[in-house]
């Protein structure tokens, strides 16, 4: 332990060999010191023990120390910021120094780490070093493609409290810019950033010649702008048999069009008319000319008919629609057209006997159902089984038939099934199914009584082992009130909807509550009534005497509706002229007064100052005079004074006196002997 008022030094600078001592700047460690506005910057080096004394670190006889003065009171407008340091007699020394002088210099050599800028880093130079003196600048940089921020500072600073100066800056993306303009064509970007990539397209008629699209990098928009190029399509290759009579070309722009006529004998598969597109090419393709097309009438298909196209032979595109007999169906398309190779595309189709499925087995104590036509059970077709009285049917009740010939359930079977009611339902009653026997799949449907809640199902089945599935549900109170009713012209608030809960009910401005204001939630819900909100309405106040209404006659006044007031002649209103019905139901401010106007006189002249505005000589109720003191004067009191209802003004006039500066604050001055 040291002894009192002195501390021991314990720094980051300390030397090992104690006849070195840590060196740092007089001017900074006054800079720690000082918490005056009188600073002095010296030049001179010190340092400090391991007791905490300030010394020299070559001669302590001509060391600088940091001084307290005491007081300095009327310190002359002339010297002040000129002050000399022969002119202040030395003191005694300010060491050993205090703790929390001590604390401000535990670190002042080294800022510790660097703060971390996104995007960005300190300058390669910094990013090695092991420790910052105080007072260096350190200076960061964005990585690429990033950019400082407009307008904001790119260093900090190690400041003398071994703290860093705040980093004011941020790396923003680069921007780009407009990625280039095109002609006949345009562009699409979501952003024009950093590593954002811009796609040119062109307007119709025109296409895109080189790269369609430019990505943002660290330099820029890479590559060069594309091109849009009008779109021009090639006279296609001569058709056989056929010419051209319009459209010659051989250059086409964007919807020029070719027509084509077939040579007498031949006929056209495809458009007479193609158009250019904006891929270069014609769409759609040329057409062909080719001898007439005759397609033979196809052989009757077995177990079917023909229902139109009924013809010897068939040109291109025509068609025959088929049909199948009762009974069988269709394989393949029930329309077939001529197709240029003088056949018919698709083939006719066939009509096969239907799909059937196996008859059904016979099962006990029920009835096991007949295909509809007698002979066989057809894909589609329905099966229907039922019970003998006093046996209930578990399984499907119905079957179909698939289109694999196979039936979709397995058969159902037939049983006896009772379930017995249950017992008595606390707190609730059954509304349906009252039994007390109940046969399979017949449902109990149950409801619990007003304030309780049902926990399981409202409805239950009796199933095939003779027993309800789900179980009955039980009704216990309820756990939760759920929202209060709304409120007209009004709100609530409520702490929760759980039982014990409480609602407030609340009106908006200009209603009333009518009716008790909460509610409770209780086993039975949120118990009495919803109140009300009723519009306010004040009544018509007393009349002042000496005055009358000239506007708002009432009696009854609605919520902010307003009177107004005058005064007779030979009085003044001491009040508000107007006043409005508020939520309260009462007028806000109170009606006016009226009292015969005398009204103000003039005050006595101001010393060392004069009237500025309002010269009088008498002045009215709330009329002001406003006053300003001479040069070298100073005013205390208000400089605006009004007239009040009582004839005096308020407050009363002010005094001007002469000014005079004094200086009196503890300074800490720097000082070389």
């Amino acid at each position: 332990m040291t002894a009192e008022g002195e501390h021991q030094v314990n720094t980051k600078c300390q030397m090992d060999a104690g006849a070195k001592r840590n060196i740092m700047s007089f001017a900074d460690l006054c800079e720690v010191v000082q918490d005056n506005d009188l600073k002095m910057k010296l030049s001179k080096v010190i340092g400090y023990d391991d007791k905490g004394i300030i010394v020299s670190p070559d001669d302590s006889t001509s060391a600088s120390f940091c001084y307290t003065l005491p007081l300095i009171s009327h310190l002359t407008e002339s010297r002040q910021g000129q002050t000399d340091p022969s002119d202040v007699e030395m003191l005694q020394p300010t060491a050993p120094l205090s703790s929390a002088v001590l604390s401000k210099l535990e670190n002042h050599c080294d800022c510790g780490k660097l703060p971390v800028l996104d995007n960005g880093s300190p300058d390669d130079k910094f990013i090695s070093q092991n420790s910052i003196d105080v007072g260096q600048r350190v200076t960061y940089r964005c990585y690429p493609g990033y950019v400082f921020k407009e307008g904001s500072s790119r260093y900090i600073t190690c400041k003398a409290d071994s703290t860093w100066s705040p980093l004011n800056t941020a790396c923003e993306p680069r921007n780009c810019g407009n990625p280039g303009e095109i002609l006949n064509g345009y562009f699409n970007a979501t952003s024009t950033t950093f590593g954002e990539q811009v796609t040119f397209y062109c307007d119709a008629g025109y296409r895109i010649v080189g790269r369609a699209y430019r990505i943002c990098d660290r330099t820029g928009w890479d590559g060069q702008i594309p091109t849009c190029e009008p779109v021009e399509c090639h006279r296609p290759g001569l058709i056989a048999n056929a010419q051209i009579i319009s459209g010659f070309g051989p250059i086409y722009k964007y919807q020029e069009t070719i027509a084509y006529r077939c040579l007498e004998g031949f006929e056209m598969i495809g458009n007479s008319v193609i158009k250019c597109g904006e891929n270069n090419v014609f769409v759609p393709p040329p057409p062909k000319c080719i001898p007439p097309v005759r397609c033979p009438q196809p052989e009757l298909i077995a177990n079917g008919q023909t229902i139109s196209g009924f013809k010897a032979t068939y040109g291109y595109r025509e068609t025959i629609t088929y049909a199948c007999t009762d009974g069988y169906e269709m394989v393949g398309s029930n329309v077939i057209e001529c197709s240029e190779n003088n056949v018919f595309v698709p083939p006719p189709p066939m009509c096969q006997p239907p799909v059937t499925c196996a008859d059904l087995p016979l099962i006990s104590k029920g009835i096991t159902p007949s295909p509809p036509n007698g002979n066989y059970w057809e894909y589609g077709m329905i099966a229907q089984y039922s019970c003998h009285n006093g046996n209930s049917l578990i399984g499907a009740e119905t079957l179909v038939c698939t289109e694999n010939g196979e039936w979709d359930k397995d058969p159902p079977t037939c049983k006896v099934v009772r379930c017995i009611r249950p017992e008595s339902f606390l707190n609730g009653q059954i509304v349906a199914g009252f039994g007390p026997i109940y046969r399979y799949r017949h449902t109990i449907t149950f409801r619990c009584n007003k304030g309780f809640e049902m926990v399981g199902k409202s409805v239950i089945e009796c199933h095939e082992n003779s027993t309800f599935v789900p179980p009955p549900p039980t009704c216990r109170p309820p756990a939760n009130c759920g929202n209060p009713r709304k409120i007209l012209n009004g709100y609530y608030n409520t702490s929760g909807t759980t039982i014990g809960s409480k609602a407030v009910f609340s009106c908006h401005k200009g209603y009333k509550v009518v009716g008790r204001s909460f509610q409770f939630c209780t086993t039975s819900g949120w118990n009495g009534r919803v109140p009300t909100c009723e519009i306010v309405r004040c009544h018509l106040p007393e009349l002042p005497a000496n005055g009358k209404i000239v506007a708002g006659f009432g009696p009854m006044y609605k919520y902010r509706d307003t009177i107004t007031y005058s005064c007779n002649e030979g009085y003044e209103m001491i009040g508000n002229r107007i006043i409005e019905c508020t939520e309260n139901k009462a007028f806000v401010p109170s009606p006016p007064t009226c009292k015969p106007f005398t009204g103000c006189q003039r005050p006595d002249q101001l010393a060392n100052g004069h009237i500025v505005t309002g010269f009088g000589p008498s002045y009215k109720h709330r009329e002001t005079i406003t006053y300003s003191c001479n040069e070298g004067y100073e005013m205390y009191g208000s400089d605006v004074i009004e007239c009040s209802e009582n004839n005096i003004f308020v407050p009363p006039p002010p005094t001007c006196r002469t000014f005079i500066k004094t200086w009196g604050k503890n300074v800490t001055l720097c000082r070389t002997r």
